[in-house]
């Protein structure tokens, strides 16, 4: 059911972009419960949130620049990194890495910002759960997120940095 209801958002924002844009009461409650359904454990949720996701981070329309750099911006980018590490299986990593590659490419100066604020929020988190993961580990984590050059090398990282917490 989810699934079906991303599916019909990316169809709407792909026919009507500028309609769907201009809704901003419908488009903040789509875009909350973006940020919920993140960290839902089924694929096709995961499937359709994430091509909503990428479709969203993809029409560089005002109000899309607008969100992106304000407190949703953050709490995606957050939350889309988080799920995976704590919450989901690897087999959601691809789609996930899809998302944030989009979000590298069309807004660059934000994910480095992003990131540097997610790696922080997942220090504090990893310290609060007592898992045995170094601050340095963190570190070359962001360093190897933020300077990769495809999605294969983000995908190898979140592999590796969700490995160090289970």
């Amino acid at each position: 059911m989810v699934d079906d209801y991303f599916n019909l958002c990316t169809r709407v924002l792909n026919k009507l972009t500028p309609r769907f844009m201009a809704n901003t009461e419908t488009l903040n409650g789509i875009l909350n419960l973006v940020v919920k359904s993140l960290i839902v454990p089924d694929k096709e949720v995961h499937e359709s949130v994430n091509k909503f996701v990428q479709e969203f981070l993809s029409t560089q329309n005002p109000i899309e620049i607008d969100l992106i750099n304000s407190i949703f911006g953050r709490t995606l980018f957050a939350t889309m990194i988080d799920s995976i590490v704590f919450n989901l299986p690897a087999y959601f990593i691809p789609d996930t890495v899809t998302s944030l590659w989009k979000f590298k490419i069309n807004h660059p100066e934000r994910f480095t910002e992003y990131l540097q604020f997610t790696t922080n929020i997942l220090n504090s988190s990893i310290e609060l759960k007592g898992y045995a993961v170094k601050e340095d580990d963190l570190k070359t984590f962001y360093e190897r997120i933020n300077s990769a050059m495809n999605p294969k090398a983000m995908a190898s990282e979140l592999r590796y940095i969700q490995r160090l917490v289970s």
